[in-house]
């Protein structure tokens, strides 16, 4: 901008300070146009209402944008929220919008839950680069949904946990995340928010890319709750346990969770930085303990020649067990050309073979 414009924009913002820049100011309930007055904002930027709720986007004299929501008390209208941590920081266009009704984007369609969304629209306000939404819950207006089409993430809340799906209808979780920091929109911290969504989003495709495992995509868990799980190689407490019976992992890490198999979570998790680990954990150890649709094959076949069941076929591959030609295992599944089978002895074990030493049945 050149110093004569800038110097005139300035003069009017200025000239703001003074009341409301807002023609609609008199359609202001009372209440709310007085005390914007009181604020001495310079502009609002946007605002909304219904039966029960009142926001608007302002810019204060420093001309960041301000947050405000009211709500009828006793027929009169009480500011509850003034918040500048909740607007993500971002120069484009900002919406908010304040409804009674909430159109629920994963399966629970509309609902009559008061609440405030905000939206930020891209350049030629075609679209949304990012969206959020706010429910009432109890007393509390607390984050329910937030769409960064900006940075490729989209993440829900509910009772403490993020859960991180793969598109804006929030249909398929690849993450359920711990999260303790505050999401009631009076204390809610945007960057916070979106910097662990990302992290662990990041994180994800970090641990999944080009790992094929046919039609099983796994969610990425993260729950610190001081726990040590023994990990099985099947579904069952009496199946084989790697290392000397001492295989364990940690809740306070990351886990990767492909599917549910009856009672037990197949999972995968890191041993150290070299070194990874595919096995099972009963499901209720964990604060998720929704059952996961896992695919498996199920296909008899006969090993080809001698070889090594394995652990971390794409790492380490540690060995489990020798395996003598002649001998007849379950294929369950495939990782990147690897077979994951099931191999019953004095106990039942589950590892990966090289594909093309079985002879499978048709």
């Amino acid at each position: 901008m050149k110093p004569f414009f800038r110097v005139i924009a300035q003069l009017l913002l200025l000239l703001l300070v003074c009341g409301i820049a807002m023609a609609e100011e008199d359609d202001f309930p009372a209440e709310i146009k007085q005390y914007f007055e009181n604020e001495k904002i310079l502009e609002i930027e946007s605002y909304s209402s219904s039966e029960q709720l009142f926001a608007a986007i302002a810019r204060d004299q420093n001309h960041e944008r301000v947050l405000y929501a009211f709500q009828q008390i006793n027929g009169k209208w009480v500011c509850f929220a003034k918040t500048k941590n909740a607007i993500p920081k971002m120069e484009l266009k900002a919406i908010v919008s304040a409804s009674d009704t909430y159109q629920d984007r994963s399966d629970k369609g509309v609902q009559n839950v008061p609440n405030i969304s905000i939206r930020f629209l891209e350049p030629n306000e075609d679209h949304s680069e990012l969206w959020m939404n706010f429910l009432l819950d109890g007393d509390r207006y607390i984050l329910r949904d937030v769409s960064a089409y900006c940075d490729g993430v989209f993440a829900r809340y509910e009772n403490g946990a993020i859960f991180i799906c793969d598109d804006d209808g929030f249909y398929s979780n690849i993450g359920y995340i711990q999260y303790t920091e505050s999401v009631n929109i009076t204390t809610f911290d945007y960057d916070k928010y979106i910097s662990c969504v990302k992290k662990w989003n990041d994180k994800y495709y970090e641990l999944t890319k080009d790992v094929y495992f046919d039609e099983n995509h796994p969610l990425l868990y993260y729950w610190p709750s001081d726990q040590t799980l023994s990990v099985y190689s099947a579904p069952t407490g009496n199946a084989f346990i790697e290392a000397n019976g001492k295989a364990k992992v940690s809740t306070n890490d990351w886990i990767l969770i492909y599917g549910s198999d009856d009672k037990y979570y197949f999972i995968q998790y890191a041993i150290n930085e070299s070194a990874m680990r595919f096995g099972y954990i009963p499901r209720q150890s964990l604060a998720y303990s929704e059952p996961l649709e896992i695919m498996w094959s199920n296909i008899k076949a006969t090993v080809k020649s001698k070889t090594n069941l394995i652990n971390d076929p794409l790492g380490s591959k540690t060995k489990i067990k020798s395996i003598a030609a002649g001998t007849e295992v379950e294929v369950l599944s495939f990782l990147n050309g690897w077979a994951y089978v099931e191999y019953r002895s004095a106990s039942i074990v589950r590892g990966f073979l090289d594909n093309q030493l079985l002879n499978k049945e048709n």
